[in-house]
Formats: C-alpha cells, sequence, structure tokens
C-alpha cells in the first residue's frame, strides 16, 4: 500500500496542467494588452469594442494560463484600456461608473473562464488517477492469483 501512496503522488504532480505560470504569463499579458490597446487607440475604437477586444484577452489567457496570471491580465488589462484607449497618451484617471462595468466585465471573465480550465484539468487529473488506480489493483490481483494464494 505504501508504493500505491508514493506513487500516487508522483502522478498527482503537476505534469497534467498545461497552463503557462503566472509569472510568465504576466510578460505575456503585458506585451498582449499593450499592443491592443495601441492598435484601438491608433484606431479610434468605440469603447465596447475596445472592452470587447480586451475582454477576448482576457479570456484566453484565462484558458492557457494559471487562476492568478488571469487576474493580472485583466488588471493589465483594465489599465491599458484606461489609459491609452480612454483617455490617450497612457493617463490614468476614474471615470465612474464606466470603469466598474469595465472592471467587473473583465475580472468576471478571467476568474470565469480559469475557474473553469482549473475545474476541467482537476477532473481528467481524477478520471486518470482513478483509471491508473485500478490497472494497478488488476495488477497486483493478477500476480496474487499466480503465486496460488501464497505471498511471495
Amino acid at each position: 500500500m505504501h508504493r500505491l501512496a508514493v506513487w500516487r503522488r508522483a502522478l498527482a504532480t503537476c505534469q497534467w496542467d498545461s497552463r503557462v505560470p503566472a509569472s510568465i504569463a504576466a510578460g505575456i499579458a503585458f506585451t498582449a494588452t499593450l499592443v491592443s490597446a495601441t492598435a484601438l487607440a491608433a484606431a479610434h475604437a468605440a469603447a465596447p469594442v475596445a472592452l470587447g477586444v480586451m475582454v477576448v484577452i482576457v479570456t484566453l489567457s484565462g484558458w492557457l494560463v494559471t487562476w492568478s496570471g488571469a487576474v493580472v491580465t485583466a488588471a493589465l488589462a483594465w489599465l491599458m484600456l484606461n489609459g491609452f484607449v480612454t483617455d490617450r497618451y497612457g493617463v490614468l484617471r476614474w471615470h465612474g461608473h464606466r470603469d466598474l462595468v469595465e472592471l467587473a466585465v473583465l475580472f468576471a471573465s478571467a476568474t470565469t473562464v480559469a475557474t473553469v480550465r482549473a475545474t476541467r484539468i482537476r477532473r481528467s487529473r481524477r478520471r486518470a488517477m482513478d483509471h491508473l488506480t485500478q490497472q494497478l489493483s488488476e495488477l497486483t490481483d493478477a500476480a496474487h492469483r499466480t503465486l496460488g494464494g501464497r505471498h511471495a
């Protein structure tokens, strides 16, 4: 039984999780949101269009990076949206209700998608672990039967 516990612990490590860690995701998020905000500001995009583009970036981030990386991406998206699209030239100002709506939409999309992704990873890991445990128990039962019920 001790071997089984060690084996399960070894398989339960992060090899099942293919998401990018938050430390790397922050740099990618900064670049993606800055490039998008620059393009949106140059195109003089309307606020709903700009928010939609940032939501797409945050949603992709929520699926591809860890939960904390998705939250960092949402914060960076709001800063870029506020500083370069809403107020030109990188000036950050509070716009009241509009900023609250943007923050709520960005953070809700980040946390929702990241939570769904983490749940899917956990379920697939659990299914794989159950399957491997079943295979191991079948192997040990077969080995026990071949010895005629005697312990080696």
